[in-house]
């Protein structure tokens, strides 16, 4: 048996070895004893999930301080199934074709074939992991999953079509190629680079929802030749960008991808764009003059501001 104590904020570590707790302890550090009272510690308005001798979930107010003692046999739940008929394969805990956790040290990690999914925070802040390999059954990368994993440098892809969420890699700097570029797939994932010009790679179709949020250097942005889409707040408040240069690749341009872009003062849409959502270019209070399509007309109003000048073509 093997017990160990964590505080309130990382939940996200008892979420991921649920198969495996079987005697839960809860204890509050401030008080005198090591038995829980939920009516003493109610002022904290949440509460908090966990699973008694004979898993059912139980819930209950959460204390403003609260420690978890966990105690957990991995004997009885190691390389086979467990009663609730949860799949464990070694180091990673399966459940329903989806990968929960992984707990072991590897640094070169096969993730076991038949896994449709590699699951929310499942990896995360896994200080050991340096490579992944991911089958062809994958199809799906959940929020957070590779999450502040940082010494991973590759990730061996199928040649399937994965759908990977946002943040899905975050924190990951040693992926990035050496202009700061992160890529998956054809999906441009996170940038970390400095540059006051970036040209997006031909390599890339999807730049990725938040893959540039926040970027304080970027002066200038040349979508390249290949870049279909331009996902959801994928230059959130980059403080510093006065242009944008549209490929005529581009068909959607995602909601909030360009809010709060302040210095940006025109853009040229080009005839390829189908779709341009809410609030796409909101907040950009230097942005005077847009030229567009006629076609796309019936998108102006959720997507710009009142006060802007639009050129139709």
């Amino acid at each position: 048996k093997e017990a160990f104590e964590f505080g309130q904020n990382n939940w996200g570590i008892l979420q991921r070895q649920k198969p495996l707790l079987f005697g839960v302890e809860f204890m509050c550090n401030s008080a005198d004893t090591d038995d829980y009272d939920p009516d003493e510690y109610d002022e904290c308005g949440g509460f908090y999930e966990h699973y008694d001798i004979d898993g059912n979930e139980v819930k209950d107010e959460c204390p403003k301080e609260l420690y978890i003692k966990v105690e957990s046999d991995y004997d009885d739940y190691y390389d086979g199934e467990s009663e609730d008929g949860e799949r464990i394969k070694g180091d990673f805990n399966v459940e329903d074709g989806c990968l929960l956790g992984y707990w072991g040290k590897d640094k070169n990690v096969i993730i076991p074939d038949g896994i449709e999914v590699i699951g929310y925070r499942s990896f995360e802040e896994n200080k050991n992991v340096e490579e992944v390999t991911i089958p062809d059954s994958v199809k799906e990368i959940e929020s957070y999953a590779f999450n502040g994993c940082t010494k991973l440098r590759k990730v061996n892809m199928p040649d399937s079509q994965i759908e990977i969420a946002d943040d899905a890699f975050s924190g990951c700097k040693l992926m990035a190629n050496e202009d700061g570029f992160l890529i998956v797939n054809d999906t441009l994932v996170n940038y970390y680079g400095n540059k006051e010009c970036v040209e997006i790679p031909d390599n890339v179709k999807t730049i990725g929802g938040y893959s540039f949020k926040n970027n304080s250097s970027i002066k200038k942005v040349i979508i390249g030749n290949h870049v279909e889409i331009i996902d959801y707040n994928a230059f959130e408040n980059c403080s510093s960008l006065e242009s944008i240069e549209l490929s005529n690749s581009v068909k959607e341009i995602g909601s909030s991808a360009f809010i709060r872009c302040s210095p940006l003062e025109s853009v040229a849409i080009p005839e390829s764009v189908k779709k341009i959502d809410g609030w796409a270019f909101h907040e950009c209070s230097s942005l005077k003059k847009v030229s567009l399509p006629k076609k796309l007309k019936k998108y102006v109003k959720k997507a710009f501001e009142e006060e802007v000048e639009f050129i139709y073509y």
